[in-house]
C-alpha cells in the first residue's frame, strides 16, 4: 500500500516538465502560424504604399535611388510571398518553428530598413505635402503591423525599430518649428508603438496558452470522470478491495470536484441523452441557474433544442470540440458570448457514456474586440478620408451598425449665429425612419434651458444617454422619434482645440441604459474626429498661407503666376483675350520713410481691400511684394473696359488714406500688357506691364501707359480728352448756343 501511494504521488512529476516544454512549443508553433497567416495582405499593402510613394515623389527626390529603392521591396515582397507559400504548403512540426520564425523576422527587419531608408535617405525635403505623405505611410505601415506582427514580438521589433527611427532625426533636422513638433509626434508615437506591440504579442500568446491549458483540462476531466465511472463498476465485483477502491475513489472524486469548483471555467457534466449530471459554482455564476435547477435536465443555455441536438450528436460521434465560439443565453434571458470546449466520456465498455463541456464567458473580450475593430475601422477612415463631409456619414454609419443603432446624426456649431443645425444623418432602411430623419434635418437648436439630447450635450460638453424616450419629456423630438419606433438615445460632443465644434447623435428601436464600451467608444471617436478636423483645418491654413501674401491677403507672387499660367492656357484654347495691369504706387516710400513701416503697412492692407471692391468679380488681384500690385482681367470684349479698369484704380489709389490722425494721400502708375499682342505667356506678359508701368511714372505719374504704341495712341488720348471735358464741365467752361 505505501509503495503504491508513493509511486501514486511520485510518478506525475516526470512527465510534467515535459509535457511544459511540448506545451510551450506548441503554443510558439502556434504564434508563428499566426504570424505567416497575418502576413498575406500585409505583402500586397507594402506593393501598393511602395507604388504610391514611387509616384508622389516622382519628381520632388532623385529618380534612381527612388526606383531601385521601389524595385527592391517589390522584389523583397515576392520574397516573402514565396516564403509564406512555401510555408503554408509544408504545414511545419512545432519543432522547426524557430527556423522558419528566424526567416519571417529577417524579412519584416529588412522591410523595416526599407521604410527607414525612405524616411531617411529619400525623405522629400522642402516638400511639405511629400513630406507629410511619407510620414502617414511610415506610421500606417507602423500600425499595421501591430495587428499583422504581433503574434511573435521580434519580428514587431526588427520591423518598428528600422522603419520609424530614422525617419525621427531627419524630420528633426528640418529645422522648422512644424517639423520639430512633427518630430516630436513621432517620437512619442515610436515609444507607445514600442509599448504596444509587446503588450499585444503578450496578449495574444497567453489567449494561445490558455487555449492550450483548456484543452489540455478538458482531457484531464474526462479522463479522471471515466475512472470514477470504472471505479465505481469494480467497487461491486472486488468486494474485499471495497475499503481500498472506495479510499481511492473518494481521493479521486474529492480532486475532481475540487478542480472543477475551483476552476474559473463554467464545466458542465451531460449523460449521452444530454441531461446536466453536474454543474460547477462557475456554471451557476456564469448563467444564472443553480444545480438544482438544471441537475436532469437538458442544458437551459442552448438558444434552442435544434442547437442543442446539433451540439451533443457531434461530441458523441467522437468530435472533439476545442475553443468553438458560441452565443448562449442567461437565465434572465440576456445573451452572453461563449467560447465552448467539449470531449466525449466513455463508460468501462467503451461506450459513449456522457461528455464534458468546460465554457468561458468571453463576452467581455468580443466588446473589447468589437470597439478596437470599430476604433480602428475609423482611424482608418479618416487617414483616407479628404474631407470631414466625406468621412462622417461613413463614421456614422460604422458605430450605427457595429453597436445597433438604427439612426445616427452629427450636428453642427454655427458660431456666427449661434445655433446648431443638423449636417450628415445615416438610417437604417425602414420606412418609419424618413419622418423623423427629415424633422431632425430641419431643425434649428438655440441655446436656452439644459433640456433634451442636444442641448444637455452642447451645455454640458459630456455625453448624454436617454435611456427611455418615453420616460423623457424634455426631449424636443420625443413625438417624432417614438412614432418611428425609437426608444432610447446617446450623443457626445466633438471637441477642436478644447472648444465645442459640434455634436454625433445616436438613437437604438429598444431601451438601453448606458453602455461603457460605446461610452469609450464615442469618446475615442470624438478624439479622432476632433483631431482629424483640425488636422484639415491645419492644412487649409498651411495652403492658405502659401499662396497668399500675408499683409494684404492677396495671391502672392507664386499663386498669381499659377493664376496667370492657367488663364492664358484657357484664353488661348478659346481663343479669348486677358491683360495685366501692373500698380505702382507713387509716393509710398516716403510716407513709409516718415510714418513707419507699421503705417506703411496699414496704407497697403487697406488699399488691398479697396481694389478687391473697385475691381470686376471675375478679375484676379495680387501683390507682388512692396507697393507692386498685379491684376488679372479675362475675357473682356472691348479694349476699353481695360481703360475702365484702369481708370478705377487711379481713382481709388488717389482717395485719402487715415493714418496716425493724420490724411495722406498717394497715387499710382499702372502699365498694361494685353495678350495675345504683348506677349503669349506669364513671364512675358508680366515684363511688358512693368515696361509700361515705367513709361507711365516717365510720363508724369498718377497715370496708365498700355505696352502696345497704337492702344496708348487711341485709348490713353482718348482717356485725357475725357479728363479735360469732366474738368471743363466742373469749372462751367462749356456753353451750349
Amino acid at each position: 500500500m505505501g509503495e503504491r501511494s508513493a509511486a501514486t504521488a511520485t510518478a506525475p512529476s516526470a512527465p510534467a516538465g515535459v509535457t511544459g516544454s511540448l506545451r510551450t512549443g506548441s503554443i510558439y508553433a502556434e504564434q508563428v502560424r499566426h504570424l505567416y497567416r497575418l502576413s498575406l495582405a500585409a505583402y500586397a499593402g507594402s506593393v501598393l504604399c511602395a507604388a504610391v510613394i514611387v509616384a508622389a515623389l516622382w519628381q520632388v527626390v532623385p529618380a534612381l535611388p527612388l526606383l531601385a529603392w521601389g524595385f527592391t521591396m517589390v522584389a523583397l515582397m515576392a520574397a516573402r510571398y514565396l516564403l509564406y507559400r512555401t510555408y503554408m504548403a509544408r504545414n511545419p512540426p512545432a519543432g522547426e518553428a524557430r527556423a522558419w520564425c528566424s526567416y519571417f523576422v529577417a524579412g519584416a527587419g529588412t522591410a523595416g530598413v526599407l521604410w527607414g531608408v525612405l524616411g531617411s535617405a529619400l525623405y522629400p525635403s522642402g516638400s511639405v505635402p511629400h513630406e507629410f505623405l511619407v510620414m502617414l505611410v511610415i506610421t500606417g505601415m507602423v500600425i499595421s503591423a501591430v495587428l499583422v506582427l504581433a503574434p511573435v514580438r521580434q519580428a514587431f521589433l526588427a520591423f518598428l525599430i528600422p522603419s520609424l527611427l530614422p525617419i525621427i532625426p531627419t524630420v528633426l533636422l528640418q529645422g522648422t518649428m512644424l517639423h520639430f513638433y512633427l518630430g516630436v509626434l513621432l517620437l512619442v508615437f515610436f515609444v507607445v508603438m514600442l509599448v504596444a506591440g509587446p503588450l499585444v504579442s503578450e496578449t495574444i500568446q497567453e489567449a494561445i496558452g490558455m487555449k492550450f491549458e483548456n484543452t489540455e483540462l478538458l482531457v484531464q476531466l474526462s479522463e479522471t470522470h471515466a475512472a470514477s465511472r470504472q471505479a465505481n463498476l469494480q467497487l461491486n465485483e472486488q468486494i474485499y478491495a471495497q475499503r481500498v477502491t472506495a479510499g481511492e475513489l473518494r481521493q479521486a472524486s474529492q480532486k475532481l470536484s475540487a478542480m472543477i469548483e475551483a476552476a474559473p471555467l463554467a464545466i458542465v457534466a451531460r449523460d449521452a441523452e444530454g441531461r446536466v449530471e453536474s454543474w460547477n459554482a462557475a456554471a451557476e455564476k456564469i448563467f444564472g441557474w443553480t444545480q438544482d435547477e438544471v441537475r436532469g435536465q437538458p442544458a437551459p443555455f442552448h438558444a434552442g433544442n435544434e442547437a442543442e441536438d446539433a451540439f451533443r450528436h457531434r461530441v458523441l460521434h467522437g468530435e472533439t470540440i476545442s475553443g468553438v465560439e458560441a452565443v448562449h443565453r442567461r437565465k434572465d434571458g440576456s445573451a452572453i458570448d461563449v467560447s465552448v470546449s467539449a470531449a466525449l466520456v466513455h463508460d468501462v465498455a467503451g461506450r459513449a457514456a456522457g461528455y464534458l463541456t468546460m465554457i468561458a464567458d468571453i463576452t467581455e473580450r468580443k466588446r473589447v474586440e468589437k470597439q478596437q475593430n470599430v476604433i480602428a475601422q475609423i482611424t482608418l477612415l479618416l487617414s483616407e478620408a479628404q474631407s470631414v463631409e466625406e468621412a462622417i456619414p461613413q463614421v456614422i454609419a460604422i458605430v450605427c451598425e457595429s453597436f445597433g443603432f438604427v439612426f445616427g446624426a452629427r450636428w453642427v456649431l454655427d458660431k456666427q449665429n449661434v445655433l446648431l443645425r443638423c449636417a450628415e444623418t445615416w438610417t437604417f432602411p425602414l420606412p418609419s425612419l424618413g419622418a423623423f430623419r427629415e424633422h431632425s434635418k430641419a431643425r434649428l437648436e438655440r441655446p436656452g434651458n439644459a433640456e433634451g439630447l442636444t442641448r444637455r450635450v452642447w451645455t454640458s460638453a459630456a455625453p448624454v444617454w436617454i435611456a427611455d424616450i418615453e420616460e423623457d419629456r424634455t426631449l424636443a423630438r420625443r413625438d417624432e422619434a417614438l412614432a418611428a419606433g425609437l426608444k432610447s438615445a446617446f450623443a457626445f460632443p466633438i471637441m477642436v482645440g478644447g472648444e465645442l465644434y459640434g455634436l454625433m447623435e445616436f438613437f437604438a428601436r429598444e431601451a438601453r441604459h448606458p453602455d461603457e464600451i460605446v461610452s469609450r467608444v464615442a469618446q475615442n471617436v470624438s478624439a479622432h474626429i476632433g483631431q482629424f478636423i483640425a488636422r484639415k483645418q491645419a492644412e487649409r491654413n498651411l495652403q492658405f498661407v502659401a499662396s497668399h501674401d500675408a499683409l494684404t491677403g492677396l495671391f502672392n507672387r507664386s499663386m498669381f503666376g499659377q493664376r496667370l499660367q492657367q488663364a492664358l492656357a484657357q484664353a488661348h484654347r478659346h481663343e479669348r483675350r486677358l491683360a495685366v495691369l501692373f500698380i505702382d504706387l507713387d509716393g509710398f516710400k516716403l510716407i513709409n520713410d516718415t510714418l513707419g513701416h507699421d503705417a506703411g503697412d496699414l496704407l497697403l492692407s487697406d488699399l488691398a481691400v479697396r481694389l478687391r471692391e473697385c475691381m470686376r468679380e471675375g478679375d484676379t488681384l495680387g501683390r507682388m511684394g512692396g507697393d507692386e500690385f498685379v491684376v488679372l482681367i479675362e475675357g473682356y470684349q472691348e479694349d476699353t473696359q481695360l481703360l475702365e479698369v484702369a481708370r478705377k484704380a487711379l481713382e481709388t489709389v488717389a482717395q485719402p488714406f487715415l493714418l496716425r490722425e493724420g490724411s495722406y494721400n498717394v497715387t499710382a502708375s499702372i502699365g498694361i500688357a494685353a495678350y495675345p499682342q504683348d506677349g503669349h505667356d506669364a513671364p512675358e506678359l508680366l515684363k511688358n506691364a512693368d515696361i509700361a508701368m515705367y513709361r507711365a511714372k516717365e510720363q508724369g505719374k498718377n497715370n496708365f501707359q498700355f505696352h502696345s504704341p497704337d492702344m496708348n495712341t487711341h485709348l490713353v488720348e482718348r482717356y485725357g480728352m475725357e479728363n479735360a471735358l469732366r474738368g471743363a464741365v466742373e469749372r462751367g467752361e462749356l456753353l451750349l448756343h
